[in-house]
């Protein structure tokens, strides 16, 4: 599974809004109760970043359904062509999705 992670700075110390954009196969959600469509996906979630001050290792913590998951491109299999097609709407969706995370987490994007 290829992941593109970025992640995206707010006003509060450590707090980070990561997105992921990745391709699924879909099926059951057992957290949400729910069949997903198989696949790329964006998810957007808050996330709090201890970094060690001497450059080791960093931690990262995040609280469940804080954030959101959205279905770009409904596809049968993975394929180039399909990947250019959801990255295309990743940019266009991904702005108005990370202000709806910051605003039900009151966060301000810096």
């Amino acid at each position: 599974m290829n992941i593109s992670k970025t992640y995206t700075k707010t006003d509060k110390e450590n707090t980070e809004l990561k997105t992921l954009f990745y391709y699924d196969l879909g099926g059951f959600n057992y957290f949400t109760g729910k069949e997903e469509g198989r696949g790329y996906y964006i998810l957007i979630q808050p996330v709090e970043i201890s970094r060690n001050e001497n450059g080791g290792v960093s931690c990262e913590t995040f609280t469940a359904f804080k954030g959101i998951k959205s279905l770009l491109t409904e596809c049968k299999r993975k394929s180039k062509k399909m990947q250019r097609i959801a990255e295309m709407r990743l940019l266009d969706k991904r702005q108005n999705l990370l202000q709806y995370v910051a605003d039900k987490n009151n966060l301000i994007i810096q």
